[in-house]
């Protein structure tokens, strides 16, 4: 079972990679008003084509990878983690009935709700990765500090739960109208 959860953490990994190196080519071009490239200008095109389905996808994934650690790793979640299920799981009912009904305004309601999941989610790193700060999580709970996992010197759940969030976030923001 920890094989899947290897998986996982890997293609965290590939979408931090393309979050980081999409960010990078926005500011370059911001900054040095240097011409969209073609390739970022086709990826751009794609992800606004199917920004729904993407950030159902997205959030199906971040849904089903949560449940996955909690009911077949046996790893119970803490405080803060149903916290940032409370801001994940719905996004999955509201993209998938975006779709379902065609309504493109979805992203009023997503953002909120990443933004506040977001939040959540860097909280709740840094309570994992400084003992000094107080989580608030509930006594004879889980301590909101356990780290399960910790792949490549820093991702930890949190960091995965903050990923689909912020894929999220982009796919919501470039779509607002």
């Amino acid at each position: 079972m920890r094989f899947f959860v290897e998986i996982l953490a890997h293609l965290v990994l590939f979408l931090n990679i393309t979050v980081m190196t999409y960010a990078g080519i926005k500011l370059v071009q911001k900054f040095f008003s240097t011409p969209v490239d073609d390739y970022v200008e086709a990826f751009e095109s794609f992800i606004d084509s199917r920004y729904r389905e993407l950030a159902l996808l997205t959030a199906l994934v971040s849904t089903s990878g949560s449940l996955f650690l909690s009911q077949v790793m046996g790893w119970t979640p803490c405080d803060l983690c149903w916290y940032q299920r409370i801001f994940m799981y719905p996004l999955v009912v509201i993209f998938a009935s975006s779709l379902f009904f065609n309504n493109k305004n979805v992203s009023d309601y997503a953002i909120p709700m990443t933004v506040i999941g977001a939040g959540i989610s860097i909280y709740h790193y840094f309570v994992q990765v400084m003992s000094e700060i107080q989580s608030g999580c509930a006594p004879g709970g889980v301590d909101c500090s356990t780290t399960h996992t910790f792949y490549f010197d820093y991702m930890s759940i949190p960091i995965m739960a903050l990923t689909g969030f912020v894929i999220i976030f982009i796919l919501s923001y470039r779509n607002w109208d």
